[in-house]
């Protein structure tokens, strides 16, 4: 287990090209995970000069540090700052950053653009150098300066070597079936009590929390089970190839006090993905089971390692495991149809309002049935806004479910008696163990 240590990310803001607004008054705000720091306001210019310098400290793994969020938006300064109107923004992971030869980006221009509206186009750019190193080491050198270096914003685009500047959006879709081999008390002071007076009653409330890129969304809440089945789609629209690196899959207790992190696993989408042109396909899983390890059993009030369950470390103990599937569908150049405006429906507010639903076999309403099948023309329609939707999906067959369960017992090391954790990543696992 890698052990913490102290990083410093370094972000300047030098100027903005391009926003977008008439007499706007803009600013740029840099958020680096949970830390926010702002510029000063330009009066009424599109192309604003900065030169700001800010320094975010961590004292973090270096896997966790490579999971946070960087986001750069621009807003456009009203006469009270908390009607500040966003122009719009660019997100990556840190971990984006560590894979550059120097681990820095120097004055590149990173691409607004809005998440409420996804058609139309760049919203401008804002032009920066990013860092991360350990306390203590050197900045890397800088870069000679070359003929019209960095003025050409298309050619110095905030963004990996052999990502295009086009980027198409697209939609990442993630299939949370069911789980099993759950702990049967609930985390947390109630379980610890119920340990205590020998009441295996106190079973868990659980739910999946899926992250991705900044956007989160959460299955519904199946009370009192060990082994719930929920059978939903999370889908998230975001840019592709998106700049990140894992999708984080967490199961959590819906506890009557506060809520609680079961266990996490994050599927690296390096390793369920290729880039090349010949050969390449989106990123692509299951339907499979991933592990799902945290930390012990504990015996007193307070979990002392509840950090490993949180996913800032890797856990040690079998906590069960989840049958998901995942998939990317880059969009066309046409957009999507406007849906109709009768129902208002709760179809935004459930994406983090979690919702009972009985434990019966009923078919839900509303379920897709083609999942896999493009709407009529030429192929994907671009999203109208970033949005995580939650759909109702059909359930497995029991024959494929009943296949995966014996493949996942022939596993070596992947019984519930195996209490050493395997590789994070569980491709090359379910490429041994799949189905023929």
């Amino acid at each position: 287990m890698s052990r913490a240590q102290d990083f410093q990310v370094g972000v300047t803001v030098l100027e903005a090209q391009k926003l977008v607004g008439v007499n706007i008054n803009p600013y740029v705000a840099v958020r680096v995970g949970e830390q926010r720091r702002v510029t000063a306001t330009q009066r009424g210019t599109n192309c604003p000069f900065y030169n700001e310098y800010f320094l975010f400290e961590f004292h973090e793994t270096r896997l966790h540090l490579q999971d946070l969020l960087l986001e750069i938006t621009a807003f456009h300064s009203q006469a009270l700052p908390f009607m500040a109107s966003q122009i719009g923004t660019f997100r990556m992971d840190l971990g984006i950053i560590f894979d550059q030869p120097d681990g820095h980006f120097y004055q590149k221009w990173a691409p607004l653009h809005d998440p409420r509206d996804t058609r139309a186009g760049t919203k401008g750019f804002v032009k920066v150098t990013l860092s991360v190193r350990a306390r203590g080491d050197l900045p890397p050198p800088l870069p000679a300066p070359g003929p019209g270096h960095s003025s050409d914003i298309e050619k110095n685009l905030l963004l990996p070597r052999g990502v295009p500047a086009a980027r198409p959006w697209a939609r990442l879709r993630v299939r949370v079936y069911r789980a099993e081999g759950l702990p049967a008390l609930r985390p947390g002071l109630l379980g610890s009590l119920a340990r205590a007076l020998q009441d295996q009653r106190v079973l868990m409330d659980p739910y999946v929390r899926v992250s991705f890129l900044g956007q989160q969304g959460e299955t519904s809440v199946r009370g009192e089970a060990a082994a719930p089945e929920w059978n939903e789609q999370l889908s998230f629209v975001e840019l592709f190839p998106p700049l990140t690196r894992g999708l984080r899959l967490q199961l959590r207790d819906d506890a009557p006090l506060v809520d609680m992190a079961v266990a996490t696993h994050v599927l690296d989408l390096r390793q369920i993905s290729h880039p090349g042109r010949a050969a390449g396909f989106n990123p692509t899983f299951g339907p499979a089971w991933v592990p799902l390890y945290g930390s012990p059993p504990s015996g007193g009030l307070r979990d002392g390692l509840q950090s490993l369950n949180e996913g800032l470390g890797q856990g040690i103990w079998f906590r069960g495991r989840l049958l998901v599937a995942v998939s990317m569908e880059v969009s066309e150049g046409r957009a999507e149809p406007e849906p109709p405006q009768a129902p208002q429906g709760p179809r935004l507010s459930r994406l983090m309002r979690k919702k009972k639903k009985a434990r019966g076999g009923q078919t839900p309403t509303g379920i897709p049935q083609h999942l896999d099948a493009s709407p009529s023309g030429d192929g994907p329609e671009i999203p109208g806004a970033m949005e995580v939707e939650v759909e109702d999906l059909l359930p497995l067959p029991e024959v494929v479910q009943a296949a995966w369960r014996s493949n996942w017992a022939q596993g070596p090391g992947l019984g519930r008696e195996r209490r050493a954790r395997p590789r994070r990543h569980s491709l090359c696992w379910r490429r041994k163990w799949e189905p023929g």
